[in-house]
Order: C-alpha cells, then sequence, then structure tokens
C-alpha cells in the first residue's frame, strides 16, 4: 500500500542483511563514443560507497578511446569486466551485460552520466528495508561542461504496491521510464529483454520488468546524475524516430489490458494523449513527406482507440478531450496556436 513520502528511520539504515554480508550488484554500463566522459563516470561507479559491486562496461564497437579507456580501468580495479563487441546498440549491451551479470542485483548507468557515491547503498538499504524488486532515487539533471552537485543521501522515502507503482509509471509522475535511476532484483531483470533496433527502448522495457516487482520503493533524494545534451536523443528536436513512443505505448496498453485490467482506462488515455502530443510536434517541426509519414502513423494509432473509453481528471481535461475526440487533429493545431503542451 502506498504510504506517501516518509522520513527514513536512519536508526535501521546501517544494518546489513542477516548473514552480514553485503549481496553482490552488478552494474552495467553501456559504452559508446563517450570518451570525454566515461572517466568521470567509471570514477562515479568505482567510487561507490556500496563495498561489493561487480561492474561490466560493454563497448559497443566504439570508435573514439573508449574502448582503452575501459580496458584501463579493469587493469587498476579487479571488480571491471570489459566486454568488447560489434556496435548493436544500447538494448544489445544491456542484454549482454545482464547475460554476465552475477550479482543478486543489477544497476544500469549511461556512459556519460554520473552517480552520487551513495547511490547504490542507498538503494539497496531501500530494497532490504522493504522486501521489494525495484528500488527507485531521484534525478539531478546537469548542463553540459558542468558537474553535478555532491548531496547526501538524506531524502523521504514512499512505498507502491505493483499496480500503484504501474500507474506513477503510467502517468509519468513519481515513476518515470528511465532506467538508470533505479536498482532490480536481478531474478526480475533476466526475465525481459530490451528490445534490440528500437529507439526509446526503455519505455518497451520498463513496465514489463516493474509490473514482475512485487512492490517498488522510492526515494526522492537524487542519486542519479543525468547529463544533458543539446544533442542527443532526448533532447533533439522532434523527429520521426520518437514515433517509436507510441509503439511502446501501444504494446503497453494490449499487457495492461491483459494483467492489470483496473489502469486499462489511464493507459488508454495517456496513449491518446501522447499521439496528440505527436501531432502537435509533427505539425511544429515536420515537412512535406516526413510529416505524411508521421500524420499516417500517428492516425493509425488514433483509429485503434476509436469508440474506446477515455478519461479526464477535471473539467479543462474533458474540454480538450471532447474537441480532440471531434477532430484531434484541428486540436493539435489549436493546442500549438495557444502554446499548450503535453
Amino acid at each position: 500500500m502506498r504510504d506517501g513520502f516518509k522520513k527514513r528511520n536512519t536508526d535501521k539504515d546501517e544494518e546489513i542483511n542477516m548473514n552480514g554480508e553485503y549481496p553482490v550488484i552488478s552494474v552495467i554500463v553501456p559504452v559508446y563514443n563517450t570518451e570525454n566522459y566515461l572517466e568521470e563516470c567509471i570514477s562515479s561507479i568505482v567510487g561507490q560507497t556500496y563495498p561489493n559491486l561487480e561492474i561490466l562496461l560493454i563497448d559497443d564497437g566504439s570508435q573514439d578511446h573508449s574502448g582503452k579507456i575501459c580496458d584501463d580501468w579493469a587493469k587498476k580495479d579487479a571488480r571491471i569486466l570489459v566486454i568488447h563487441k560489434k556496435n548493436t546498440g544500447v538494448s544489445d549491451s544491456r542484454n549482454t551485460g545482464i547475460e554476465r551479470a552475477k550479482g543478486a542485483y543489477v544497476g544500469f548507468v549511461d556512459s556519460d552520466d554520473w552517480i552520487q557515491p551513495e547511490m547504490y547503498q542507498a538503494l539497496w538499504k531501500l530494497l532490504e528495508k522493504h522486501d521489494c524488486g525495484i528500488a527507485c532515487c531521484g534525478i539531478q539533471r546537469f548542463a553540459e561542461g558542468q558537474m553535478p552537485q555532491s548531496t547526501a543521501a538524506q531524502g523521504c522515502e514512499a512505498l507502491y504496491t505493483t499496480q500503484q507503482a504501474l500507474e506513477e509509471l503510467i502517468r509519468e509522475r513519481m515513476l518515470h521510464q528511465i532506467v538508470c535511476d533505479k536498482l532490480y532484483r536481478a531474478d526480475i531483470v533476466k526475465q525481459v529483454a530490451f528490445p534490440v533496433g528500437k529507439r526509446q527502448e526503455d519505455e518497451f522495457w520498463s513496465y514489463q520488468v516493474l509490473a514482475k516487482s512485487g512492490g517498488v520503493a522510492l526515494t526522492d533524494w537524487a542519486g542519479y546524475c543525468y547529463r544533458q545534451h543539446d544533442s542527443s536523443f532526448m533532447n533533439s528536436g522532434f523527429s520521426l524516430n520518437k514515433l517509436s513512443g507510441i509503439e511502446a505505448k501501444q504494446q503497453r496498453q494490449a499487457f495492461i489490458e491483459e494483467n492489470f485490467p483496473a489502469l486499462s482506462d489511464l493507459a488508454r488515455t495517456e496513449l491518446f494523449r501522447f499521439c496528440i502530443y505527436c501531432q502537435q510536434m509533427t505539425y511544429r517541426h515536420l515537412k512535406g513527406e516526413e510529416q505524411i509519414q508521421a500524420c499516417k502513423v500517428i492516425a493509425d494509432a488514433v483509429k485503434s482507440l476509436k469508440g474506446k473509453k477515455l478519461c479526464a481528471e477535471n473539467g479543462k481535461q474533458k474540454l480538450w478531450l471532447a474537441l480532440e475526440k471531434v477532430s484531434y487533429q484541428f486540436a493539435a493545431k489549436l493546442r500549438n496556436l495557444l502554446g499548450v503542451g503535453f
């Protein structure tokens, strides 16, 4: 049952498990052409206060000096295993790391990001305290050329059942699609592969793993530090590639309807709202053949929702929903004209 955020009981936080031993946490880092940031990333993992790490650096066919940086670190730290492979993308790199991981728990770090020294210690304590499958922390975003602010692992906690956590994920409220701000029980992670060849791979993967979690514990302390690049996929302008989010949400909708029917209307509504957002972005950023292609993908998705129940939580949403049901294309143009975002 969701408790809401509560202050942590620090008197018990220093306890370890019943055997007096720390289980292995396997940290998986896909690496591809990030030589300018890789030293900082690896250093932040090596410097974790949690004492029993396995660090898997998956060199995904890097063409810069990233592979050598990984090898040099492996010579200095016996906890590091480097796997060099041909370039097949971040999903395949993560899957490779999961297959090789020996830990009882698994975490992911992107090779251009940075983690606070106490991140895995804090997340493991949450898992032990609440006996659940996933622990999640907050995210601190920092700009190119900056370093994140170091903070002590102090914050408030919340505990969610599986269904409550899925609701938070669907709403993108307390839980988000990103996988790197979390620590997972390994037996859960090993049941679900990342989709190779898909953009926005986290969206295809997160809800499936969360559904197997048996509950999610959160802290609002920002332990994961996300580097924002102007050229990154998440921060780049809208393109046809961003429409992979529609496919991910369609697959999630089918999964939710079969396994968590109480959340079906909410998930369907969020899929529809995402389609409206994509239509807005298509009108703003795409021209010619690209706009035609995008409009077709969106139209097909909206058509699949025709006649299905959608929900709104307040009067303003109800007005927009009524208009969008009549003509989502007109509604998208009007939202753009009024400067209404997603």
